[in-house]
């Protein structure tokens, strides 16, 4: 999932899919209804770019293909029409986001790629937007499968962050990231393990053990299995 960079005809064109589908133009909220923004998502989906057939297929699966050539036509009226043709550009077989169109989710891709090859020493600007889901409420099969890629991967990131922020001695900051991981996947274990071993730095064993016990009676219920070794001799060295 990528998006632009530029800004067309002096106006900064913003696509924002995490924590809900909104778009701007020039710092002014766009209003888009529900089967427009789809279009706008799905177009997003394709990698910026989409097939009007794939479109129709995939918005309109039970209607016959001139009818929804005929509503793909009104939606992209409808979207060109509150956005000045600024967001969508209408080929003859294809559509794409049109030139200059940023989307926060490809800003923050790249965040959560930079995290996994840099340790840094303190929080990065902006890491709150890994603790945003992508379009809650949508539950096309492409958004959620979108949305399952985007949840692994912040997962991965804020597990990565808060394992180098308790190797920089920042214990509080580690706490707070690992806690964050831990919404995204309550059974990925190594969010748990992170916060168990950032208490225990802190001399805090009695929060450190109701953690690791907390995290192994929910991997009891959910999949019957202990936690890992590695999370028991944290606990017990010996």
């Amino acid at each position: 999932m990528t998006g632009g960079t530029m800004s067309v005809g002096g106006d900064r064109v913003e696509l924002r899919l995490l924590d809900g589908f909104a778009c701007s133009i020039a710092g002014t909220e766009v209003a888009l209804a529900e089967y427009p923004a789809e279009l706008v998502i799905q177009v997003f989906l394709g990698g910026g770019r989409a097939s009007r057939r794939s479109l129709q297929q995939r918005m309109w699966p039970d209607v016959t293909a001139e009818n929804s050539a005929k509503r793909l036509r009104q939606l992209l009226w409808r979207v060109g029409t509150a956005t000045g043709g600024r967001l969508l550009e209408a080929g003859a077989m294809t559509v794409t986001l049109a030139e200059g169109v940023t989307v926060d989710v490809g800003e923050a891709e790249a965040l959560a790629r930079s995290l996994s090859r840099i340790s840094p020493a303190g929080l990065p600007d902006g890491w709150e937007v890994l603790s945003r889901p992508l379009l809650p409420g949508w539950d096309s099969d492409e958004v959620t499968g979108a949305r399952e890629r985007w949840d692994q991967l912040r997962l991965l990131a804020l597990q990565d962050l808060a394992a180098g922020l308790l190797r920089a001695g920042d214990v509080a900051a580690a706490i707070e990231i690992a806690s964050r991981a831990q919404a995204i996947d309550a059974l990925s274990e190594g969010s748990h393990r992170v916060l168990a071993a950032a208490h225990l730095a802190r001399a805090d064993r009695p929060r450190a053990e109701r953690a690791y016990r907390a995290y192994a009676r929910l991997l009891h219920t959910e999949l019957g299995v202990p936690p890992s070794q590695e999370f028991q001799r944290l606990l017990d060295p010996a």
